[in-house]
């Protein structure tokens, strides 16, 4: 295929150019645009670097007047047409001399629609990059799709007409590293970029910052500015910024500037503010030529490079100033960071990967349009970038999957190779807590932040409220305007004092105002309600009501066993809530039928009346809830509790230690608690840790400083004098601060044994920080000896003082590598927008499964099935629907078609020989999993069979394991595994199993079907994702022990062993990916051939019949649904 790309150069880059090489101006258009190209080195000129693909690629510099006028003298284009409106004009030819299949046009302003609709040669596939504002008046409706590595722009460019829009973000040019990595440090500080008011106004305010401040840095440090601005606002500049200005740099003299500082500062645009990406060329540029970048910090930023490690960043301008001096003075880890950054961009972000990961794109948007028309005779605009293989046919383009590595050191990137343009559904979400401040309610509270930011409106109703949130509701402000309610006496407090260590607080105790008038009274009707901590303000008797007046599910978003006992808060070791509750160790009773019976026995009660699931924060709450007699037959979800990576983020230890004024060459211990005097927090057990650290002389009272946060400091472990301990008061609102506690500390020690969380140990692993705990809560999550910490058996002291001195007495290396694998496991588990993506992915499931859900999307389809049929051609009729193989995915809707029946409901065919069915008496057909069972030729004429029975517009659908998904998981884990990342190797060994069982499979259920009949899988969760929890584990009657031949296009097997095979594993004979597979529907005569997802699909009405779900949930992540239309 043919692939051109058309930019627009600086004109101060090419006058600068052509000055330098004056004689390149008179010689041949192609040695023009190679020098011009070489010289650039631009991060968007990707053409170069797509002939890796199988590309014939070519690239232009429109606004190139000497090469642009060579090649139309080269090609006998008359003056007079180079001459009058030549830039556009030259373009013109040149593509349609050309003839590129595939037209990217990196300056779409410039070249838009208008120029595209002058071309006489129209190309498959036109595609532009924009990355900053966009006029309204742009008219991009010829675009097939937009690229952008600002969000902002992404959605722009669907309102200017773009069919699509995605995220791609520029690469570095990888020889450039070479070519400039001999230039001296000349200065101390480098800016080199833009400044022009409008919008870099945050820059300037951190160039102006910086600029003051050098005589704090020493008499000999030393800045340079090089500023792109116009002439008149450089006479405006502040001297702070003025005084150290240069001419800017462009190709590769700016890269030789980059390589020139010690530091080179990088603020972002802030032009689209929050829309923007807050990452740009720079950064790759910086971090590509080997030098050291200071940058805003942004969550996005971080996606791409490890804070502290491999770039910094910085919050303010007083930050900033902070960070040059201390780096200033830190030289040898300055170089560390630049060293490690220019490893991260040369491995993950040159400018060859940028083009493996485009020409993918390029596959996928191909495959969407209709088959192109047949080749057109080669032409050629140059030689500068032919590929050496031969042009690929229009017809069947044989294109190369080339795979680029997932990184190690963050969760896969949100935006690419996802479509904009629909728009997410926006659900209006009810939260309750009893408080807006507190442990639990800071937990609630960012989770209600989160996913308001995320575009749902969401009010939060407290019976007690601190904030100055216009969407946190006070009980006290309307509480005047609530009906009462009659009391139940089962609803009174209960008055017995009970053992504080059970919080049994948890009473079914409400207030006397009915809340389920609130949400009529607020105008807010909610789409799902959040439960979080709602003791001694709502009971499950309101619950109960206020879902009966909103029918709103809800979710009971569990943070401590309250919700799923008879009143305690943590259990410890009674195990009553399994059952029925009764002879309550926390009430000292020894009565059956005592109050916290009557308590569990109430809630349930109302609760199986209710359409409620939940969602643990942990998996020891996961277990708890999964086990327990009032939750144990709901949907339960595990989504851990989120945390800011922006704030909580890993920084050097010395600068977060001067900010809270804490000795530098001391070991700190960190521990903290709201309060220290909880049994539940285990101090005792801790201080018997310090005294065997003490005792065996593993560390030293004069190399180790114990810091403590908390109400009041921590009274046994002073006393005790082991170690000094410095203290400070518990943080409730300044997560800033409290960040720099987790940042300073060598090591996290939470020595809790009854505990549901506690959330200190998510932001210690965020913050990049090993903990050291006892198994209990989040630690089963998050804690992994030697690889984040160390796990110590519950309230053995000896063990945790073991794990507390193997991390202070780590080696500095081994203390980066705890200290990566925490931060890298936080990135991948719990950021904030990780757990709004996950209870955003819970709604959708829930509100499909439960039956106001239901309703509500039955009513949605009838509105959308009815346009549907009458513009599609399904009648109003009851449709008549064929699944084929189906196995047990049978309906009674659906005639249902196998190889061997297994009830009345099946009909018994061999699907190799033809459909039993007339020609065009079908509305759509189905099946799953089916076609990889079959030869390739086999599989050719079932489909072929499909196409014939099927009305005309009637749709077929089709799901097989996707072997492009099963060799991305297998590149990815096989990269992460070899790094050592945790829990890399389980996954590793999994999908090689996966890809090998997959393609050639010759016994029935396979490697895979051994290894699921273990009973100890160690990654379950991982094996569910990719396979689906019905196949976990399969039950030993249901494997067959017959044994194949390796499988062949020629091996005939009989009906009976494919049936048998498909009852109790299946052999596999052959695999698809997207392209494949659209080409075999593409040849059998199938148009508008669409990649769905499980809960997509043009067959109406299709996720009733849940086809593709399993309990509810949609089938594993290893399959590939498409559909294609007769």
């Amino acid at each position: 295929m043919k692939f051109l790309q058309i930019l627009t150069f600086y004109e101060k880059t090419l006058a600068d150019f052509y000055a330098r090489k004056p004689h390149l101006a008179k010689i041949g258009f192609d040695e023009q645009m190679a020098g011009l190209t070489n010289d650039a080195g631009g991060a968007h000129i990707i053409a170069p670097y797509m002939g890796k693909s199988g590309y014939d690629a070519q690239v232009i510099v429109a606004n190139c007047e000497p090469a642009q006028k060579q090649w139309a003298r080269e090609h006998d284009i008359g003056v007079e047409h180079a001459e009058k409106n030549w830039m556009p004009g030259i373009a013109q030819k040149q593509i349609e001399s050309f003839k590129p299949d595939i037209l990217y046009l990196s300056d779409p302003l410039t070249f838009d629609s208008r120029f595209i609709r002058s071309l006489s040669w129209k190309p498959s596939l036109i595609c532009g990059w924009r990355a900053s504002s966009i006029p309204a008046n742009t008219d991009w409706t010829t675009f097939d799709l937009i690229l952008s590595n600002v969000r902002g722009c992404l959605s722009q460019a669907l309102e200017r007409g773009a069919k699509t829009s995605e995220y791609f973000h520029p690469g570095f040019p990888e020889t450039m590293a070479e070519a400039v990595k001999d230039t001296p440090h000349t200065h101390d500080l480098v800016f080199a970029g833009g400044l022009q008011d409008w919008c870099h106004k945050g820059r300037r305010t951190c160039l102006l910052a910086a600029g003051k401040a050098p005589l704090g840095f020493g008499p000999n440090f030393s800045i340079a500015y090089y500023l792109n601005i116009v002439p008149q606002e450089l006479e405006t500049l502040p001297a702070g910024i003025a005084m150290y200005s240069h001419a800017p740099k462009f190709g590769l003299n700016m890269y030789k500037t980059l390589k020139s500082g010690r530091m080179v500062l990088n603020p972002v645009c802030d032009a689209l503010g929050e829309d923007t990406d807050h990452v740009n060329m720079r950064h790759f540029e910086t971090t590509g030529v080997g030098a050291f970048m200071l940058t805003n910090h942004h969550q996005h930023i971080l996606e791409y490079f490890k804070q502290g490690v491999e770039i910094e960043t910085f919050q303010d301008t007083k930050e900033l100033v902070e960070k040059i001096h201390y780096y200033l003075e830190h030289s040898e880890e300055r170089k560390a960071i630049a060293r490690r950054g220019q490893e991260r961009c040369l491995r993950d972000y040159s400018i060859s990967q940028r083009a493996a990961e485009f020409h993918k794109i390029i596959q996928k948007k191909i495959l969407k349009k209709k088959s192109p028309a047949s080749h057109k005779p080669r032409s050629s605009i140059g030689t500068a970038y032919k590929s050496s293989e031969q042009s690929l046919s229009r017809q069947e383009p044989e294109l190369k999957i080339t795979e680029t590595k997932d990184s190690d050191n963050f969760p896969a990137q949100k935006f690419p190779g996802v479509t904009f343009g629909r728009k997410a559904e926006e659900l209006k979400i009810l939260h309750l807590n009893t408080y807006d401040f507190g442990g639990a309610a800071k937990a609630a509270f960012r989770l209600f932040d989160g996913l308001r930011k995320s575009g749902h409106p969401s009010k939060m109703l407290v019976r007690k409220k601190q904030s100055s949130d216009p969407d946190v509701i006070s009980l006290e402000d309307i509480r005047s305007m609530l009906p009462h309610k009659k009391t139940d006496s089962h609803l009174l407090p209960y008055q017995k004092q009970s053992d504080p260590d059970y919080y049994f607080f948890d009473r079914n105790i409400s207030l006397d105002e009915d809340i389920s008038s609130i949400p009529k009274l607020l105008h807010f009707q909610p789409d799902i309600i959040i439960v979080h901590w709602i003791s001694s303000f709502v009971n499950t008797q309101d619950l109960f009501f206020l879902q009966k007046n909103t029918n709103a599910p809800i979710i009971y978003n569990l943070l401590d066993m309250g919700a799923m006992t008879g009143g305690c808060h943590y259990a410890w070791k009674c195990e009553g809530y399994l059952n029925q509750c009764g002879n309550c160790p926390a009430l000292h009773s020894d009565s059956p039928d005592d109050f916290s019976h009557q308590n569990l026995a109430l809630k349930k009660h109302f609760l199986q009346n209710m359409d409620i699931s939940c969602v643990a924060a942990t998996e020891w709450l996961f277990r708890q809830a999964k086990s327990s007699a009032l939750f144990g037959d709901r949907t339960i979800k595990k989504i851990l509790l989120g945390v800011d990576p922006q704030i909580f983020r890993p920084v050097s230890k010395e600068y977060a230690r001067k900010k809270l004024n804490l000795p530098t060459e001391k070991k700190i211990l960190f521990f903290g608690a709201e309060s220290f005097e909880q049994r539940r927090k285990g101090m005792s057990f801790f201080l018997k840790s310090l005294e065997h650290l003490s005792k065996m002389q593993w560390i030293s009272p004069r190399d180790t400083l114990l810091l403590s946060l908390g109400k009041k400091p921590p009274e046994q472990i002073v006393k005790s004098g082991l170690f000094p301990v410095a203290h400070a008061d518990y943080i409730s609102d300044r997560d800033d601060l409290l960040a720099c506690f987790y940042q300073a500390a060598d090591v996290f020690v939470c020595p809790s044994v009854e505990d549901s969380g506690p959330l200190m140990i998510n932001e210690a692993v965020m913050c990049g920080t090993p903990v050291v705990s006892f198994e209990m809560g989040v630690a089963l999550d998050l804690v992994h000896t030697g690889k984040t910490g160390y796990l110590a058996p519950s309230e053995n002291s000896e063990e945790l003082a073991k794990g507390i001195s193997s991390v202070l007495n780590a080696s500095s290396e081994m203390l980066q590598i705890l200290q990566n694998n925490c931060h890298t496991l936080a990135l991948r588990l719990f950021t904030s927008n990780i757990q709004v993506q996950n209870f955003e992915a819970f709604f959708k499931e829930i509100t499909l499964n439960s039956p106001v859900g239901s309703e509500k999307e039955e009513l949605k389809e009838d509105k959308e099935t009815h346009i549907t049929k009458s513009s599609q051609g399904f009648t109003k009729s009851s449709p008549k629907l064929l699944n084929l193989g189906c196995g047990t995915r049978i309906h009674p809707e659906w005639i249902n078609v196998d190889f061997i029946s297994r009830g009345s409901g099946v009909i018994e065919h061999d699907l190799r020989k033809g459909l039993p069915f007339e020609s065009e008496e079908f509305d759509a057909a189905y099946h799953s999993h089916l076609l990889e069972r079959l030869s390739k030729n086999e599989g050719k004429h079932l489909i072929q069979e499909c196409y014939r029975v099927l009305k005309s517009g009637g749709v077929l659908r089709v799901a097989v394991p996707d072997l492009e998904n099963i060799v991305r998981e297998y590149l990815k884990w096989l990269d992460l595994a070899e790094k050592g990342v945790i829990g890399a190797e389980d996954n590793y060994d999994w999908i090689l199993l996966e890809l090998f069982d997959q393609i050639v499979r010759n016994v029935s259920g396979g490697e895979m079907g051994q290894f699921l009949s273990c009973p100890n899988i160690p990654n379950r969760d991982y094996v569910m994702e990719r396979i689906g929890e019905e196949f976990l584990p399969a039950p030993e009657s249901a494997r067959s022990s017959i044994s194949l031949e390796t499988s062949s296009e020629n091996r005939n097997l009989s009906f009976d062993e494919i049936g048998k095979f498909r009852m109790g594993g299946e052999v596999h004979q052959y695999m698809y990916d997207r392209f494949s597979l659209s080409r075999l529907l593409t040849a059998a005569g199938f148009h508008e051939i669409q990649v769905k997802s499980a809960e997509e699909s043009n067959i109406p009405y299709f996720s009733k019949y849940g086809m593709d779900f399993f309990h509810g949930k949609p089938r594993g992540k290893s399959s590939l649904f498409m559909e294609g239309r007769k």
